[in-house]
């Protein structure tokens, strides 16, 4: 479990600036990096506002779009507002990656019976048989989407699932 220190000031949760801290009856003065000593409890940390919070937890696929700490049955947590990652399309898969997931997708036979047929320009077999790599801005891919019947973000999926296969 991380923590996050933070410090409770007028009623609200804040990161750290200060370099010295008053205790909250204002009879104690103590540097930030006294105050978070492991050596010191939290009652001790109390005194001065400051808490351990327990940093919210982000599974995968997830990004925070705001954050903010609350007191939760005594100790002070990480409340996150959470949306969903972008997903980014690989620039480029190897042919071993997109052959498999044309496989996985239904589509890899197609593929080749277009190839082996005459009808793929002779660009396009030389670069189905001999390219090291696959770039989704290649014209001999539009090709072979059109011929799928497959979408630009059809064609997007594809490279993203392609990418993911090791």
């Amino acid at each position: 479990m991380t923590s996050i220190p933070v410090i409770a000031r007028n009623d609200t949760f804040e990161t750290f600036g200060d370099a010295q801290l008053t205790s909250l009856d204002g009879e104690r003065v103590a540097p930030v990096g006294v105050v978070l000593h492991e050596s010191w409890t939290a009652a001790e940390r109390a005194e001065f506002g400051v808490y351990m919070a327990r940093a919210a937890e982000v599974p995968d696929g997830k990004v925070v779009t705001s954050s903010r700490f609350e007191m939760v049955d005594g100790g002070v947590v990480q409340v996150v507002e959470l949306e969903d990652a972008p997903v980014v399309v690989p620039t480029s898969v190897t042919p071993r990656q997109l052959r498999l997931a044309l496989h996985y997708g239904g589509k890899l036979a197609q593929v080749e019976q277009f190839v082996a047929s005459g009808q793929a320009p002779q660009e396009a077999k030389i670069a189905w048989e001999y390219a090291v790599e696959f770039l989704r801005t290649d014209p001999m891919l539009e090709q072979f989407a059109h011929m799928l019947g497959m979408s630009e973000q059809d064609v997007d999926a594809m490279f993203v699932a392609a990418a993911q296969i090791k």
